[in-house]
């Protein structure tokens, strides 16, 4: 029988767990939305749809084994079962449990959950969505430092309202971005003892859904200047669709038309701008930040 020892507030759900996270506390009365437990994990599901040495997917399903060879399961967006291996880095399995399962899990429930970090801005959200190392991270901790109260970092999970539902209060850097913004590295855990990719605790959001307003898309291109561009029509929504967290879990929860729906949705209540930056010249902090703040205000969003 697990003993739920803690018990967690994030993305809209109630967590209760036996291991500890990163996470913000939550009163242990009342129901749990989602129990995280440790028991043993089958070896494979059955029939899933999709397969790889280490993930399996089936409509309500996930099966996972992290590289220490644990192996994770997480079922109907309720229940996350953890088969400990004898040698486990409880560090990973932790980020495990934060990142990939709670997309997982968010997915089943039927939420839209977009590759993206958010802040406060005002009485909303807004999104800095994009690729790996495209600097979603980076940019929210350069304006956390000016202010602006981070909600989210790389899973942005979304409402059917439109409202974002603030996530762990943390954000994954890496080391040259740690320096380029005057943080000691030396004081902030990593993600894996081998990546120099370092975690920055922050404090927990308010924690009280808010609707998304606005969402940029970072991207880098073979151009010497910084642009803006809003975006409209067919492109506004293969921004929002391609910026999906972990496209693979839609496909293999069979949840294909209810996503597109969901997109949609999205797409018609939040503006929607792209925001490219030089190949060549890295991260202008100052110069983003100087882009995004002009153009809150032609938005109507204004300071934190």
């Amino acid at each position: 029988m697990t003993i739920f020892h803690h018990h967690y507030h994030a993305f809209g759900l109630k967590i209760a767990s036996p291991v500890a996270l990163p996470l913000p506390v939550a009163e242990p009365a009342g129901a749990s939305d989602v129990h995280i437990r440790f028991a043993a994990v089958a070896e494979a599901l059955a029939q899933p749809s999709i397969q790889t040495p280490f993930l399996q997917i089936a409509p309500g399903k996930l099966w996972l084994c992290t590289p220490d060879g644990s192996r994770i399961g997480v079922r109907d967006g309720a229940e996350v079962t953890v088969d400990v291996a004898p040698a486990a880095d409880m560090a990973l399995l932790q980020l495990y449990l934060t990142t990939t399962c709670m997309a997982a899990l968010l997915h089943q429930r039927g939420i839209l959950v977009l590759h993206a970090a958010a802040m406060r801005v005002g009485q909303g959200a807004v999104l800095f969505a994009g690729a790996s190392t495209s600097g979603k991270s980076s940019l929210a901790a350069w304006f956390h430092q000016r202010g602006f109260e981070v909600l989210a970092d790389d899973l942005c999970a979304i409402d059917d309202a439109g409202r974002l539902l603030p996530g762990p209060p943390q954000l994954q850097l890496w080391g040259d971005v740690v320096r380029k913004l005057g943080l000691d590295a030396s004081v902030l855990p990593r993600t894996r003892p081998q990546l120099e990719r370092y975690i920055l605790p922050l404090p927990a959001p308010r924690g009280e859904p808010l609707p998304v307003r606005a969402v940029y898309v970072l991207k880098s291109r073979n151009v010497d200047h910084h642009t803006l561009e809003p975006l409209t029509g067919v492109e506004k929504f293969r921004a929002i669709h391609q910026n999906t967290a972990h496209p693979v879990f839609v496909a293999g929860f069979d949840l294909e038309a209810a996503h597109l729906e969901r997109c949609s949705t999205l797409v018609r209540r939040v503006e929607v701008v792209r925001l490219s930056r030089p190949d060549a010249a890295g991260y202008r902090f100052g110069k983003l930040f100087g882009l995004i703040a002009s153009d809150l205000e032609r938005l109507g969003l204004g300071a934190p």
